[in-house]
């Protein structure tokens, strides 16, 4: 009779011991689960990668002239999470319109320039005009009298003051000439400067973008490394916990 109960009470605690072990093994399971889908479905970017395609977003945008700044929804979402990296955000688009408006306050007076300098260009070629047709007047007259001069029906005097309205007329005329011309060169070096202002910082963005892009392979690889180092880690804990839960199964079955 003793013996039957002892062995009652032995089957007993061989089912609880089971239960506990069973109970023990889904805990263990379900955490690790837990933190493998944490790991896998949560965006994750390192401070650098965040700084990198933050600069890289900021220069795309003002190398397509856009007026502001597309972030990306993985950059957006991590800076909801993280004040400093939001900052990072606040930043850059704080530089990219002071650099924006300095660009186009250059641009502006540039282009200001250029219409001082052709309307400047309009208003001496009427009045190289008008002198032109000043001076075809007078010569005319010029020789109409030469005939009344020779026959003293007009004095000399009055010739020569249109002879001298000639030479006055003719060296108005070149310095017009000469400096229309010259107006004309300063507007093709202001546009140039101003072709040359967008192709230089094209070039230079092109370049700060090729750079990112090198820098951001290296931050990405060694992103990838960090998680492979943490997928074996938490692979290493896995076993240890299955170990554990073993050794506690077969303890309880005993």
């Amino acid at each position: 009779m003793n013996d039957s109960r002892l062995t009652g009470h032995t089957k007993v605690n061989k089912v609880l011991g089971l239960t506990a072990a069973c109970i023990f093994c889904w805990s263990a399971g379900s955490q690790v689960s837990r933190a493998d889908s944490g790991v896998n479905t949560q965006p994750h970017l390192s401070t650098e990668q965040f700084r990198i395609q933050t600069r890289m977003a900021e220069l795309q945008a003002e190398a397509k002239g856009q007026p502001a700044i597309s972030f990306s929804d993985e950059l957006l979402h991590t800076a909801s999470t993280d004040p400093t990296l939001a900052s990072l955000l606040d930043e850059a688009n704080k530089r990219f319109e002071l650099i924006k408006e300095l660009r186009q306050e250059k641009q502006t007076e540039l282009r200001h320039r250029i219409q001082s300098a052709e309307s400047s260009i309009d208003a001496q070629q009427q009045q190289l005009s008008d002198n032109r047709d000043r001076l075809a007047m007078v010569n005319r007259k010029i020789e109409s009298l030469e005939p009344a001069v020779e026959k003293g029906l007009i004095g000399e005097n009055y010739l020569s003051a249109l002879s001298t309205e000639v030479e006055q007329l003719s060296a108005q005329s070149d310095d017009l000439e000469h400096s229309i011309e010259q107006i004309k060169w300063s507007v093709a070096e202001y546009s140039l400067q101003l072709r040359k202002q967008d192709s230089e910082r094209q070039r230079v963005v092109k370049a700060q973008l090729n750079t990112l892009a090198i820098r951001k392979r290296q931050a990405d690889r060694l992103e990838e490394k960090l998680v492979a180092s943490e997928s074996v880690s938490q692979s290493q804990k896995r076993g240890y916990q299955s170990t554990d839960s073993q050794s506690f199964l077969h303890s309880s079955m005993e």
